[in-house]
């Protein structure tokens, strides 16, 4: 139990609270609680704050493993806090910015969670954290997995501010299927972060030597804006083994395009990696490619690409490695970058070009480029877009029709219209590959809106 100066009592004994240790920051102490309100560690808040936190995660580890909680407040980080084995670090709330670790020293790794190849840290968590990394002109990694595998789970974390890496994966990170809600945040105008965020991705998957290597890793709900996003899977050597790295869901968005030194990085850079599988993800405005893939099996299906770099492709293709998948995604050129939607580069080679399949949803005729003289197995559409679509449509004041420009990939074969004004009868006519006509029986003595909704 503590008591600060002004007399008031702090965490009073609490046997039944659900974690193993309680971490708390009020006025100018820090401390940290077992369950039964005894203290663990205490220090001067802003100052001691990561010891404090690691001196609570060592005495649950001692105890056999449990939850440090870390209460709602700001902590000041100016040392490493390293997760032990069946430690799980909870705070209350990342997305809520309620529980928020503030970067105070220039760190190579901000929390890290790491086992040797022969002993795995297996059996941990982290989840309801704000991870602030004040814009320090230097910064590491915020979060560095190392042989690791097997977390309970990592949820609702937000990395904000950070110039360094946000997740860093080395060598035989295993079977880590519960990472989900996490967001990579870059505040500010770009003018104002300098150059150090040029080439930091937000999430690095590596090996030493290619042999341990990252995999059976899913990230669900993974979310990067304002200039983070830049997904980035390299290895030192050329091998290749098995094991998924799957993204599901989530969004990258808002590259500054010009603004950092390197300003071709592209949202994912793929090589040498096994079975990457991006499903349904919104991929929007990247600085450089949508992906570039060197060398690796690449399925992205049922995504979303707008607008890529001036000079870059939606899909570029330097080495296509058999089993390429990309299939049924939409790739919108709205602001008429230079770059086309595929390339498939010079090295690569017979083989591998012929079992790679393309099937593509594009919206221009800005297509493939193909520099090779094979062909892969191809499905690609000049002209296709969208399969649903909907928007508002006005019937003019003393009119009784409206022509309305669906933008699908053919004429639609059902469509729904509602009015927001007394016209009478409403119906659809002349539904054609671009375009239908919404008509009403009783022509509006004033302007009428009417909500429409199309799908092929």
């Amino acid at each position: 139990m503590k008591t600060i100066s002004s007399g008031k009592v702090i965490g009073a004994r609490r046997v039944m609270g659900g974690y193993s240790a309680i971490v708390k920051v009020q006025e100018t102490d820090v401390w940290a609680e077992d369950e039964y309100g005894g203290t663990i560690a205490e220090g001067e808040a802003g100052v001691g704050d990561a010891e404090v936190i690691q001196k609570a995660v060592d005495y649950v580890h001692s105890k056999g493993g449990g939850e440090v909680r870390i209460r709602e407040g700001e902590y000041s980080i100016s040392s490493t806090v390293s997760l032990k084995e069946r430690v799980f670090l909870r705070g209350a709330g990342g997305h809520s910015k309620s529980t928020i670790l503030k970067l105070a020293a220039d760190l190579d790794k901000f929390i890290s969670i790491a086992g040797t190849t022969s002993d795995k840290l297996s059996y941990w968590g982290l989840g309801g954290i704000y991870i602030d990394g004040n814009n320090r002109a230097y910064s590491g990694d915020a979060l560095y997995f190392e042989n690791v595998n097997e977390p309970n789970i990592i949820e609702d974390i937000v990395i904000y501010n950070h110039r360094g890496t946000c997740m860093h994966f080395k060598n035989a990170c295993w079977n880590l299927q519960h990472i989900r809600n996490v967001a990579f945040r870059l505040s500010g105008d770009s003018s104002t972060i300098g150059e150090g965020h040029s080439d930091k991705p937000a999430i690095l998957l590596e090996s030493d030597d290619g042999t341990n290597i990252p995999k059976d890793i899913v990230f669900t709900q993974v979310y990067a804006e304002s200039g983070y996003g830049v997904f980035f899977s390299s290895y030192s050597t050329t091998k290749r083994q098995g094991g998924d790295i799957v993204f599901i869901g989530g969004k990258i968005e808002k590259f500054p395009r010009r603004d950092f030194v390197n300003a071709e990085i592209p949202a994912f850079k793929i090589g040498y990696l096994c079975n990457t599988r991006v499903i349904g993800m919104y991929i929007i405005q990247p600085a450089g490619d949508g992906f570039y893939v060197y060398q690796a099996p690449l399925k992205f299906i049922g995504g979303y690409i707008l607008d890529w770099g001036d000079n870059s492709y939606a899909f570029n293709i330097e080495k296509a490695y058999i089993g390429t998948e990309i299939i049924c995604n939409t790739i919108k050129d709205v602001s008429g970058v230079s770059g086309a939607h595929v390339r498939i580069g010079s090295t690569s080679g017979q083989e591998s070009v012929e079992k790679t399949t393309l099937i593509i949803n594009a919206w221009t005729n800005k297509n493939i480029v193909n520099e090779t003289s094979y062909l892969p197995k191809m499905e690609l559409s000049k002209g296709i877009g969208e399969i649903r679509n909907s928007g508002t449509a006005t019937i003019a004041s003393g009119t009784t029709s409206v022509t309305v420009s669906h933008g699908l990939v053919k004429a639609p074969s059902k469509v729904l219209v509602t009015p927001r004004g007394n016209i009478g009868s409403v119906w659809v006519s002349n539904v054609t590959d671009t375009q239908f006509t919404i008509n009403c029986s009783s022509a509006p003595t004033e302007d009428v809106q009417v909500d429409w909704y199309a799908e092929v």
